[in-house]
């Protein structure tokens, strides 16, 4: 998987002002993989799915439900 490197900018910069001392460089990657066995949990806006994920997940999914209702 090739991982899209975006405009180093993104992180160094805030408003045109420049946060990152001058002469420093960033890696600022678009998405990371992290392996599964590292993974405890999902955070969502809505709360924390943790394992069982497909329990808590669908728990999760009904709260959705009756926010947005």
């Amino acid at each position: 998987v090739v991982i899209e490197e975006r405009d180093q900018r993104e992180v160094l910069y805030f408003k045109g002002a420049r946060l990152g001392p001058r002469g420093v460089e960033a890696l600022n990657p678009a998405f990371d993989i992290t392996p599964p066995e590292l993974v405890s949990g999902i955070v969502t806006d809505v709360g924390v799915a943790g394992p069982p994920l497909g329990e808590s997940l669908g728990s999760l999914a009904g709260r959705v439900l009756m926010v947005s209702r």
